[in-house]
């Protein structure tokens, strides 16, 4: 009894390892692009956000204080060209108003709920009904952040 031996031929065989070759190259350029895809989403996403804080509108804090017997935080500032939203105000580090709930302000008379928006080059009065813990006389920092990130810090008193 003979035994044979059967073989794959040599041109079967590089068909083969071309192909093993191939699909494992296209399964490492695939991974390769969703990550690429991913950092260049990132880098786009951190760019916006550059271009939103080149065009928002520079403001400084005037004024604030608090008004103990009306319980309303009062807050004066002035803006410059373009665009300004806040979106939060703290004192002392407490969150007072937040334009993501149904905190409502006062600006320049008329009630506002969600962001505050500043005209261009305008000065504002903001007043916000809250109560604080404080004896007249005692100061109070305000913090104001717009939608963008910026932050601007003022000392205030309570009266």
């Amino acid at each position: 009894m003979t035994k044979t031996r059967k073989s794959i031929s040599e041109i079967t065989a590089a068909i083969l390892m071309s192909l093993i070759v191939v699909s494992i190259g296209t399964i490492v350029i695939l991974n390769y692009m969703n990550a690429s895809g991913a950092q260049r989403d990132i880098i786009e996403s951190q760019l916006d956000k550059q271009r939103y804080l080149a065009e928002e509108a520079l403001f400084d804090l005037m004024y604030t204080i608090y008004n103990s017997t009306s319980n309303e935080l009062v807050i004066i500032l002035s803006s410059g060209p373009g665009y300004l939203e806040i979106s939060s105000i703290y004192v002392n580090n407490t969150l007072v108003y937040d334009s993501n709930s149904a905190t409502t302000a006062i600006v320049n008379g008329s009630s506002v709920t969600g962001p505050i928006v500043i005209p261009e080059k305008s000065v504002v009065e903001i007043k916000i009904p809250v109560a604080i813990v404080g004896v007249p006389g005692n100061s109070i920092i305000v913090k104001v952040v717009t939608e963008a990130g910026t932050t601007r810090i003022i000392s205030g008193v309570i009266i």
